[in-house]
């Protein structure tokens, strides 16, 4: 998957979060623990997290 791919897949999941859908709503279109680690990483470091790598967006 490239740069771009990833960083997309990540806003549609941060604006499906902001829309308000849970995570198993929103894991219909990825896996549980991508949305999980996606919204957390936002909240603790903001739209910084849509440009890490797969390694750096996952750790914590």
């Amino acid at each position: 998957m490239d740069d771009e791919h990833m960083r997309y897949r990540r806003a549609m999941i941060l604006l499906a979060s902001a829309g308000g859908n849970t995570v198993p709503v929103i894991a219909r279109q990825a896996d549980e623990d991508t949305v999980r680690d996606v919204t957390n990483r936002f909240n603790e470091i903001g739209l910084a997290c849509l440009t890490l790598s797969r390694r750096e967006a996952v750790s914590a």
